[in-house]
Protein backbone atom coordinates (compact mmCIF):
# COMPACT_ATOMS: atom_id res chain seq x y z
CA UNK A 1 0.00 0.00 0.00
CA UNK A 2 1.88 2.95 -1.32
CA UNK A 3 0.99 6.91 0.49
CA UNK A 4 0.06 9.11 -1.97
CA UNK A 5 -0.87 12.67 -1.52
CA UNK A 6 -3.87 15.36 -3.03
CA UNK A 7 -3.71 19.34 -4.09
CA UNK A 8 -7.25 19.27 -2.99
CA UNK A 9 -9.48 17.78 -0.05
CA UNK A 10 -11.74 14.74 -1.77
CA UNK A 11 -13.18 11.30 -1.17
CA UNK A 12 -12.54 8.87 -3.44
CA UNK A 13 -14.81 5.94 -3.88
CA UNK A 14 -13.15 3.39 -5.61
CA UNK A 15 -14.42 0.64 -7.88
CA UNK A 16 -12.41 -1.69 -6.19
CA UNK A 17 -14.86 -1.14 -3.09
CA UNK A 18 -12.51 1.75 -1.42
CA UNK A 19 -13.30 4.82 0.33
CA UNK A 20 -10.64 6.71 0.64
CA UNK A 21 -10.54 10.50 2.18
CA UNK A 22 -8.35 12.61 1.20
CA UNK A 23 -6.95 16.11 3.15
CA UNK A 24 -5.12 17.92 0.84
CA UNK A 25 -1.24 17.95 0.83
CA UNK A 26 -1.43 15.48 3.47
CA UNK A 27 0.07 11.81 2.31
CA UNK A 28 -2.71 8.95 3.32
CA UNK A 29 -2.70 5.41 2.33
CA UNK A 30 -4.34 3.47 -0.46
CA UNK A 31 -4.44 0.03 -1.40
CA UNK A 32 -2.80 -1.22 -4.65
CA UNK A 33 -6.44 -2.27 -6.40
CA UNK A 34 -7.34 1.63 -5.71
CA UNK A 35 -3.80 3.56 -7.17
CA UNK A 36 -4.84 3.52 -10.63
CA UNK A 37 -8.27 5.07 -9.77
CA UNK A 38 -6.19 7.54 -7.17
CA UNK A 39 -3.85 8.69 -10.18
CA UNK A 40 -6.64 9.23 -12.27
CA UNK A 41 -7.86 11.54 -9.82
CA UNK A 42 -4.72 13.68 -9.67
CA UNK A 43 -2.92 11.96 -6.16
CA UNK A 44 0.62 11.13 -6.81
CA UNK A 45 2.63 8.63 -4.67
CA UNK A 46 4.55 10.36 -1.67
CA UNK A 47 7.43 7.80 -2.65
CA UNK A 48 8.91 7.81 -5.98
CA UNK A 49 9.24 3.90 -5.72
CA UNK A 50 5.92 3.59 -5.30
CA UNK A 51 5.30 4.89 -8.84
CA UNK A 52 3.35 1.92 -11.30
CA UNK A 53 5.28 0.67 -14.26
CA UNK A 54 3.21 0.17 -17.42
CA UNK A 55 5.50 -1.70 -19.96
CA UNK A 56 4.69 -0.27 -23.33
CA UNK A 57 4.72 -3.21 -25.53
CA UNK A 58 2.45 -1.34 -28.30
CA UNK A 59 3.64 -1.25 -32.43
CA UNK A 60 6.80 0.11 -33.56
CA UNK A 61 6.56 2.07 -36.86
CA UNK A 62 9.48 0.41 -38.83
CA UNK A 63 9.30 1.44 -42.42
CA UNK A 64 10.66 -0.93 -44.90
CA UNK A 65 11.32 -0.97 -48.28
CA UNK A 66 12.47 -2.95 -51.59
CA UNK A 67 12.66 -6.88 -51.17
CA UNK A 68 12.30 -6.66 -47.18
CA UNK A 69 8.56 -5.13 -47.91
CA UNK A 70 7.98 -6.92 -50.50
CA UNK A 71 9.09 -10.42 -48.45
CA UNK A 72 7.33 -9.36 -45.36
CA UNK A 73 4.07 -9.02 -47.55
CA UNK A 74 4.45 -11.96 -49.39
CA UNK A 75 4.44 -13.46 -45.64
CA UNK A 76 1.69 -11.72 -44.58
CA UNK A 77 -0.85 -12.60 -47.71
CA UNK A 78 0.35 -16.45 -47.14
CA UNK A 79 -0.16 -16.68 -43.53
CA UNK A 80 -4.20 -14.30 -43.79
CA UNK A 81 -4.45 -16.82 -46.79
CA UNK A 82 -3.89 -20.24 -44.87
CA UNK A 83 -6.16 -19.04 -41.76
CA UNK A 84 -8.68 -18.60 -44.72
CA UNK A 85 -10.80 -16.01 -42.52
CA UNK A 86 -13.42 -14.32 -44.38
CA UNK A 87 -13.22 -11.37 -42.50
CA UNK A 88 -9.54 -10.48 -43.93
CA UNK A 89 -11.10 -10.73 -47.51
CA UNK A 90 -13.25 -8.71 -49.81
CA UNK A 91 -15.87 -9.98 -51.91
CA UNK A 92 -13.67 -10.38 -54.94
CA UNK A 93 -12.10 -12.45 -52.43
CA UNK A 94 -8.61 -10.18 -52.30
CA UNK A 95 -6.94 -9.63 -48.85
CA UNK A 96 -7.91 -6.55 -47.10
CA UNK A 97 -5.27 -3.82 -46.30
CA UNK A 98 -6.33 -3.26 -42.95
CA UNK A 99 -5.49 -6.67 -41.85
CA UNK A 100 -2.67 -7.12 -43.41
CA UNK A 101 -1.33 -3.79 -42.11
CA UNK A 102 -2.22 -4.76 -38.66
CA UNK A 103 0.11 -7.71 -39.21
CA UNK A 104 3.41 -6.24 -40.66
CA UNK A 105 3.14 -3.24 -39.01
CA UNK A 106 3.15 -0.32 -41.36
CA UNK A 107 0.89 1.10 -44.15
CA UNK A 108 0.55 -0.86 -47.10
CA UNK A 109 -1.59 0.45 -50.05
CA UNK A 110 -4.06 -1.42 -51.56
CA UNK A 111 -2.14 -1.76 -55.40
CA UNK A 112 0.89 -2.94 -53.49
CA UNK A 113 -1.00 -5.76 -52.05
CA UNK A 114 -2.81 -6.67 -54.99
CA UNK A 115 0.40 -7.29 -56.64
CA UNK A 116 1.72 -9.66 -53.97
CA UNK A 117 -1.21 -11.31 -53.67
CA UNK A 118 -1.06 -12.39 -57.68
CA UNK A 119 2.66 -13.39 -57.38
CA UNK A 120 0.95 -15.44 -54.25
CA UNK A 121 -1.36 -17.28 -56.01
CA UNK A 122 0.58 -17.67 -58.88
CA UNK A 123 3.77 -18.79 -56.90
CA UNK A 124 1.08 -21.84 -55.08
CA UNK A 125 -0.24 -22.58 -58.50
CA UNK A 126 3.01 -23.20 -60.79
CA UNK A 127 4.12 -24.90 -56.95
CA UNK A 128 7.17 -22.27 -57.01
CA UNK A 129 9.00 -21.01 -53.73
CA UNK A 130 8.60 -17.07 -53.76
CA UNK A 131 12.53 -15.72 -53.17
CA UNK A 132 12.46 -13.86 -49.76
CA UNK A 133 14.13 -11.24 -47.99
CA UNK A 134 16.53 -13.51 -45.65
CA UNK A 135 15.63 -10.86 -42.74
CA UNK A 136 11.56 -11.44 -43.40
CA UNK A 137 10.81 -14.13 -41.15
CA UNK A 138 12.93 -12.92 -38.28
CA UNK A 139 10.59 -9.50 -39.18
CA UNK A 140 7.86 -10.95 -38.31
CA UNK A 141 8.61 -12.85 -35.44
CA UNK A 142 9.53 -9.53 -33.72
CA UNK A 143 6.47 -8.55 -34.80
CA UNK A 144 4.59 -11.04 -32.87
CA UNK A 145 6.29 -10.94 -29.97
CA UNK A 146 3.71 -10.74 -26.90
CA UNK A 147 5.90 -9.56 -24.06
CA UNK A 148 8.92 -8.18 -23.51
CA UNK A 149 10.50 -11.78 -22.45
CA UNK A 150 10.13 -13.29 -26.11
CA UNK A 151 11.54 -9.76 -27.25
CA UNK A 152 14.77 -10.52 -25.09
CA UNK A 153 14.92 -13.66 -26.63
CA UNK A 154 14.72 -12.66 -29.84
CA UNK A 155 17.25 -10.03 -29.29
CA UNK A 156 19.89 -12.84 -27.81
CA UNK A 157 18.93 -14.51 -31.03
CA UNK A 158 20.36 -11.30 -33.25
CA UNK A 159 22.76 -10.50 -31.40
CA UNK A 160 21.64 -7.58 -29.34
CA UNK A 161 24.06 -6.89 -26.40
CA UNK A 162 22.05 -7.71 -23.30
CA UNK A 163 22.26 -5.56 -20.93
CA UNK A 164 21.01 -2.80 -23.67
CA UNK A 165 18.38 -4.98 -24.41
CA UNK A 166 17.09 -5.14 -20.71
CA UNK A 167 17.65 -1.69 -20.04
CA UNK A 168 14.60 -0.85 -22.63
CA UNK A 169 10.71 -0.82 -22.93
CA UNK A 170 9.34 -3.14 -24.74
CA UNK A 171 8.36 -0.71 -27.64
CA UNK A 172 11.65 0.55 -27.84
CA UNK A 173 13.19 -2.96 -27.82
CA UNK A 174 11.02 -4.29 -30.29
CA UNK A 175 11.66 -0.74 -32.78
CA UNK A 176 15.63 -1.86 -32.25
CA UNK A 177 15.24 -4.96 -33.49
CA UNK A 178 13.01 -4.41 -36.25
CA UNK A 179 15.88 -1.41 -37.28
CA UNK A 180 18.23 -3.70 -36.94
CA UNK A 181 16.79 -6.65 -39.21
CA UNK A 182 15.72 -3.48 -41.78
CA UNK A 183 19.68 -3.35 -42.96
CA UNK A 184 19.09 0.70 -42.36
CA UNK A 185 22.48 1.59 -39.79
CA UNK A 186 21.73 3.61 -37.28
CA UNK A 187 24.32 6.42 -36.40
Amino acid sequence: MPEMTSLRTFRLASTTGHVIRFQAKVPTFVPDAAVPEAMAAGCVPVDEADVPFYEDLSRAKVEFNGDVRKSMLFLAVKTLTLKNDYKNFDAGGNPKVKPVSEMIGFEVNRQELLDIFRIYQQSVAENVDYPLHPAAPNILKVLEAEDKGELLELAEEFGVDKDKAKGLQGRDLRKLLLVKLSGVEVG
